[in-house]
This record gives C-alpha cells, sequence and structure tokens, in this order.
C-alpha cells in the first residue's frame, strides 16, 4: 500500500475510536476517510505507549555507518566557530588536532559542519575603521615614515585575498554573521609598487588597505632618501679609490 499523509488530529480521533470500540467501518465513514486496519493498530500502540500519535524523532534509532566526528567532538566544532568563525577550514582541523589528537580529512569536516551543525559559508559585513576620525589619524601617523629597509625590488606579486584579508566566515543557515572588523595592527602586508623619479623600479610593504594617494609622497621621499645615500656612498668609493 501507498503511502498516504494523514493530518495529526485524523490519526488521533481514529486511535481513541479503536480504543473506544468503534469499529474500522464506523470510524471511516464518520470521519470520510479510507484508513487501513495496521494503520489504526500502530497509531493506537503509539497513542498508549508515548501518549501522542507522532512519533519524537529524538528517539529513532540512526541507521548507517558511524559518523568520523563524535558529539563532543562536534561540540569543540562549535565552540571554535563561535570563538572565530572565519577560519579555514584546514584551520579548524589543525585545532582538532591539538585538541583531540584526531585530525578529521577536510570533506569530513566540510560535511560535518554543513550537515550537522547546518552552518555555512557566507561573505561578512565589515566595519571599515576608516569611518572613524581618531583610527585614521593614528593610522596616517603610524604610516607616515617609511623606513628604507621595507624596499624591495619586485618581478611578481601574487596574493591569496583570503589568506591576507579574512572577508569570508561560518554561521547558521538563515542566520546573518557577525559583522567583522578590520583590523590595523601590522598583522598582514601588501607590496605596492611605485617608480621613484631617478627611475629605481621599487616597491613599499605596508599595511593592508593603504592609500596609493597616501603612500606617493612617502615612497617618493624614502626613495630619493635612498638613492641620495647610495650616490654618496659611490663617490666615497670612486675616491678612495683614485686616491
Amino acid at each position: 500500500m501507498p503511502f498516504v499523509h494523514y493530518d495529526t488530529q485524523i490519526k488521533s480521533r481514529h486511535a481513541e475510536k479503536k480504543i473506544s470500540g468503534v469499529s474500522l467501518a464506523d470510524a471511516n465513514r464518520e470521519l470520510m476517510t479510507n484508513v487501513c486496519k495496521r494503520s489504526t493498530q500502530r497509531w493506537q500502540k503509539i497513542l498508549l505507549e508515548t501518549g501522542s500519535v507522532i512519533r519524537d524523532k529524538a528517539t529513532y534509532l540512526r541507521t548507517g555507518p558511524p559518523y568520523a566526528l563524535n558529539e563532543h567532538d562536534l561540540q569543540l566544532i562549535f565552540e571554535i566557530l563561535e570563538e572565530d568563525s572565519t577560519l579555514m577550514l584546514d584551520e579548524i582541523s589543525d585545532i582538532l588536532e591539538d585538541l583531540t589528537e584526531k585530525k578529521p580529512c577536510i570533506s569530513t569536516l566540510q560535511s560535518t559542519i554543513t550537515k550537522r551543525l547546518n552552518y555555512s559559508l557566507k561573505k561578512g559585513q565589515t566595519v571599515d575603521p576608516r569611518q572613524s576620525e581618531e583610527q585614521r589619524a593614528e593610522y596616517a601617523r603610524r604610516v607616515a615614515n617609511l623606513p628604507s629597509q621595507y624596499l624591495v625590488f619586485l618581478d611578481k606579486v601574487g596574493v591569496n585575498e583570503r589568506d591576507v584579508v579574512r572577508t569570508h566566515l561560518r554561521a547558521p543557515v538563515g542566520q546573518r554573521g557577525h559583522r567583522l572588523r578590520r583590523k590595523r595592527e601590522g598583522e598582514h602586508w601588501t607590496l605596492c609598487g611605485a617608480i621613484c623619479e631617478q627611475g629605481f623600479l621599487a616597491g613599499a610593504v605596508v599595511e593592508v588597505g593603504f592609500d596609493r594617494e597616501e603612500q606617493r609622497p612617502a615612497l617618493q621621499y624614502t626613495c630619493e632618501s635612498e638613492s641620495v645615500s647610495s650616490a654618496s656612498i659611490d663617490r666615497d668609493r670612486m675616491a678612495r679609490s683614485n686616491g
């Protein structure tokens, strides 16, 4: 017999009538249904055992292979994501290995977070500290004078944005994650190319989000200072070699 969905009230009425001794034909005629005998017996049994004709899903016996991560591991993953929701899967795996000496593979960790915790990866809302005049002034003071040792010659530079700036986070499905605040603590750096007036190809290692318009005077001053000092050293060497 194919599966037929019955409303909860229909199930309760049929179970009560069967307990009261009403025949199945009379119950079907009164309720205008076509329920089989096996269904009414099952509803009666569930009603007498649990007081409800609907089974509790928490009491279902789980089938299939066991989970690779138990409930304790699941709680640890939840706490890790609550503390820092921008962590990559390999970073979460490394933390789990330190805590439980178990290192799950990336696919297992992704399936656990998605299906068991019901978390998804989404773009996080960001708060730019440049909205604060005090933070902008503090940042301009910190990067006003670029040391010459930060000037390097460059060929090709490739940077993964996800490694430099965390823009995504994990949050429960249907819920918006917390807002990400940009950090200006010198933890991440960007290599910006520039050409000074003397023609030297150089670059400056600056913090993420540094404006090129603000960088230009400081970089030009540093390049000029570096070229002048190099020229002085060359003149001194030539003078010593000549005599």
